[in-house]
């Protein structure tokens, strides 16, 4: 592939995170976002790439970088047997990958999902010389009551002092998010934005493209205390409705039918389902029905209530995150109105403000991939040997050293804030050129690139 002007985007996502749903979903929408807008897209992840499937589509697009050697931590699965401690194995994975990555190529924008990304790419200070955004997934992130916690105590803690830091971006998926965000780094509201989750599959916002019929209220999620999936069932008996259940796993499947039986509910239940095949079953519903007590950031409510009337709970908080788009009911009245809305379109003024919401949020991440940039080179060597030779390529820049020592790896990241230097991507290569300069890659000059006396 022929580089190309472009930006280039890093995404931090553990390999056990890089399935379709939560996390996994959310990086899926970034990097569908990154490869329609054209930019280059590396995951950096703790492992090799999980064999599931979902990274196949990408494989021509995207980079997978993994840290050479895997570091392994027996004692974390036993710490975790109840609950999940910081873990600083992964974190120290994510930093060798994000080591090698910078080795290879130049970051406009790097996205980090979890503390331990986080701690990873701040550890190493790279906040101070790329734009770092980490999205407040976790309630406790930004400051929400967590109701339903499956941290070990003090995690929470140590996530908002990664957030506190300087320099680091926070994505806030609401409103009602940043203003509890803003509260509790009041130090830092300027780098505190609003960007909503991104729908993971585009198809759902072609409201006309299903025709076929309506049938079932929608539940998307695992049996499991936290989605509270007793209260959905519970609305259901009372409303004499059947059920569409969308799950991750066998068992949770096994837990919903025998509770479905028992109640007489008629039900319809997939398991694992992803891409096309999840947005049409999720275009079929006549209603959706999500009572979970916490929720991060409501992937699911977002994706029934392009298809279907939506249902939240008022009195579970994160439900003010998607008021403008679901309807938020009192317990004893959901019902009655899934009844009333059972079968119903999306009202005009809804699909509206989801297509608005998709291109806001498109927008705020293109304008943070776009950063300040200087005119006043730094009087180094890297600087005047791109003005002898013309045109530099990354990775034999950082193989001609003898180890990515910290100032290497600051003068990579800052780049692209230098107005004077142009950058061309490719997926699998990152050159260097000056402004105005015609030079490719198929004409560099041969010269050796560096001499250290």
């Amino acid at each position: 592939m022929e580089p190309i002007l472009t930006k280039r985007i890093a995404i931090l996502v553990a390999k056990n995170n890089f399935v379709y749903r939560g996390v996994g979903a959310y990086v899926k929408s970034i990097i569908d976002w990154a490869v329609t807008e054209r930019y280059c897209v590396d995951i950096i992840s703790d492992d090799e790439a999980r064999d599931n499937g979902m990274f196949d589509a990408y494989k021509e697009h995207v980079n997978w970088i993994a840290p050479k050697v895997t570091i392994k931590d027996p004692v974390y699965k036993e710490l975790s047997a109840f609950s999940k401690p910081f873990d600083t194995v992964l974190s120290l994975n994510f930093r060798n990958a994000l080591v090698e990555a910078i080795k290879q190529h130049t970051y406009d924008l790097i996205i980090t999902n979890v503390g331990e990304a986080l701690h990873a790419v701040t550890s190493i200070g790279a906040h101070k010389y790329c734009t770092v955004l980490h999205p407040t997934h976790h309630e406790s992130e930004a400051g929400v009551k967590v109701r339903h916690d499956i941290f070990s105590p003090g995690v929470c803690e140590q996530y908002q002092a990664l957030c506190n830091l300087p320099d680091v971006l926070l994505a806030c998926q609401s409103e009602w998010i940043k203003a509890s965000a803003d509260a509790v780094y009041s130090n830092k509201t300027d780098d505190i934005y609003i960007i909503p989750p991104l729908v993971p599959e585009a198809a759902l916002l072609d409201f006309g493209a299903y025709t076929g019929e309506k049938w079932g209220v929608g539940f998307i999620g695992p049996w499991e205390p936290r989605k509270n999936p007793e209260a959905y069932l519970t609305a259901l008996k009372k409303a004499n409705l059947p059920a569409v259940v969308l799950v991750p796993s066998e068992a949770s499947a096994k837990k919903f039918k025998a509770k479905l039986t028992e109640a007489n509910i008629q039900h319809k239940i997939y398991v694992g389902v992803t891409g096309a095949e999840k947005t049409r079953i999720i275009q079929s519903m006549a209603a959706a029905y999500h009572p979970a007590v916490s929720e991060t950031f409501g992937l699911g409510a977002l994706e029934t209530a392009h298809s279907c009337p939506t249902i939240l709970l008022s009195k579970n908080e994160w439900s003010q995150a998607h008021e403008n788009y679901c309807v938020v009911v009192d317990e004893q009245y959901v019902a009655d109105r899934l009844v009333e809305v059972y079968g119903k379109p999306v009202e005009p003024q809804v699909q509206s403000y989801l297509v608005n919401r998709e291109k806001f949020a498109r927008q705020q991440l293109k304008t943070l991939v776009n950063r300040t940039t200087t005119t006043q080179v730094p009087n180094n060597n890297f600087y005047k040997e791109l003005d002898k030779v013309g045109l530099v390529n990354h990775k034999t820049f950082t193989d001609s050293l003898a180890s990515m020592c910290t100032d290497e790896i600051y003068k990579m990241l800052k780049i692209p804030s230098v107005s004077t230097v142009e950058i061309l991507h490719s997926r699998d290569a990152t050159y260097y050129r000056n402004k105005g300069s015609n030079l490719m890659p198929e004409v560099n000059s041969t010269e050796s690139l560096f001499e250290f006396s």
